[in-house]
């Protein structure tokens, strides 16, 4: 296995992507075959028993083992983590975070190098075992609805960097109603804690913490140089850098008054997570739906924040979504992203003088992540497709498609994975095997690239 060098366990997917500069890279995959001939490759699929509410994300640590997450703190019995015989799909045990009356909003597990699965869900982080679990309780304000901390990074240390967000109060929008409070969240614009925990040690001490500017909307990315970490926080402004390292006897967060704060958002809407591609940090804007203008994508030097390129790649697109972060593939200097609602996907090669240019362009109606996989000489790209006539079933279908990296032509599709679109990730496993959250079906989805294929006429 290759090592993703920033704290995770040595394994095809550890994280939803892969590693903490949220490259959505997974080296240790191969590539799918195409057909051999005429026609589509379709992929077969088998599914759990509908038993796995609101899931988010799948991950490996053994080849025996899989594991997903999902759920929301104040529904059921709460948040879980869950431990699946990846051939039979048994389940083996289950684990849950609850608190009541709490700002629901999708959390995320990883199996960091210690072997041990950590989860964060409201305010909670978990480290974990066989089923058994230890929760520590993460900063947040009174009275505003309960925090959440959606999803978190890692340093090769094993420290752990999350940051919370809050509704704030009044706010009625829960469930999947208006992107689950985040309109609300960025109208009472409450200041995120950014928090580190020391996952070395097993009672998971936080060893800084601090507040934020603005409202951290998206998730955090983070890179090390020279034994300082900076952590990427994109704003409902700007994109914000922060630096942790060793104070005195201790460590601190400082913020990083030489870099930044850089307005990615303009006129648009706030992005999805920032993506490192070597020495550049790639954020769209327009991660809510833009009725106004095209989405704009940025390069921001990560030495020198004066150094940018930019690029309106759908100029005939006003209204826009770039519902989920860039997928960036650093050996060929490329990057992947989908605009929702020009149901189109796009590979743009990027070049640190010259800046972007549009390598290639398909139809493809996306919400989801992007999973890059195989060798750097026979790329492929994993996303799904929203497809609403022509189906099999008659009905609309949400899909998944493996695509060359390198014209965007489409490889292999699968079936129906599920009868409405979502913003997960298409999660890869050992064996060609690869993992669709079905948010409707409350089922996940294996689909098997390994297994005989069949052709569309």
């Amino acid at each position: 296995m290759s090592s993703s060098n920033d704290g995770y366990y040595s394994t095809v997917n550890p994280f939803e992507n892969y590693d903490s500069r949220r490259t959505s890279r997974f080296p240790d995959t191969d590539a799918v075959e195409g057909s051999g001939g005429t026609g589509t490759r379709l992929i077969p699929d088998q599914r759990t028993d509908p038993k796995y509410p609101r899931l988010y994300n799948a991950l490996t640590r053994r080849p025996d083992e899989l594991f997903v997450s999902g759920g929301f703190v104040s529904e059921d019995l709460g948040a879980y983590v869950a431990a699946l015989d990846p051939d039979t799909f048994e389940e083996l045990w289950r684990t849950h975070i609850y608190i009541p009356d709490h700002w629901n909003y999708p959390g995320v597990a990883a199996v960091l190098a210690d072997g041990n699965i950590y989860a964060i869900a409201g305010n909670r982080l978990a480290s974990v075992h066989d089923g058994h679990s230890h929760e520590i309780v993460l900063p947040q304000h009174d009275g505003q609805g309960g925090a959440a901390y959606n999803g978190f990074v890692v340093n090769p240390d094993g420290v752990l960097f999350t940051k919370s967000m809050e509704r704030g109060q009044p706010c009625e929008q829960n469930g999947l109603a208006q992107n689950l409070g985040l309109v609300c969240a960025m109208y009472h614009n409450i200041p995120s804690f950014l928090v580190a925990v020391d996952t070395t040690k097993s009672y998971l001490p936080i060893v800084a913490q601090v507040e934020t500017p603005e409202f951290i909307m998206s998730r955090i990315s983070t890179e090390r140089r020279d034994g300082i970490d900076y952590i990427y926080l994109p704003g409902i402004t700007k994109l914000w850098r922060y630096t942790f390292q060793a104070k005195g006897d201790g460590y601190a967060f400082e913020r990083d008054l030489s870099w930044g704060p850089f307005d990615y958002v303009g006129t648009g809407m706030p992005g999805p997570a920032a993506s490192i591609l070597n020495d550049w940090v790639i954020i769209p804007n327009n991660g809510f739906m833009s009725q106004k203008e095209p989405f704009t994508i940025w390069a921001i030097n990560i030495h020198d924040s004066s150094k940018t390129h930019k690029l309106m790649p759908l100029p005939a697109y006003p209204q826009c979504q770039i519902g989920s972060k860039p997928a960036v593939d650093p050996e060929n200097s490329r990057v992947y992203l989908s605009d929702f609602y020009a149901g189109l996907a796009l590979g743009l090669d990027f070049d640190p003088v010259s800046g972007f240019s549009k390598r290639w362009e398909q139809p493809q109606v996306m919400l989801s992540f992007w999973a890059v996989i195989g060798p750097p000489d026979n790329r492929q790209i994993v996303g799904t497709d929203y497809v609403t006539s022509g189906t099999e079933s008659g009905q609309p279908e949400d899909q998944v498609v493996w695509r060359d990296a390198d014209t965007g032509t489409e490889i292999a599709r699968s079936g129906a994975a599920d009868s409405h679109y979502n913003a997960q990730s298409v999660c890869p496993g050992f064996d060609g095997k690869f993992y669709y959250m079905g948010l409707p079906s409350n089922t996940l989805v294996e689909l098997d690239t390994a297994m005989p294929q069949r052709q569309h006429d």
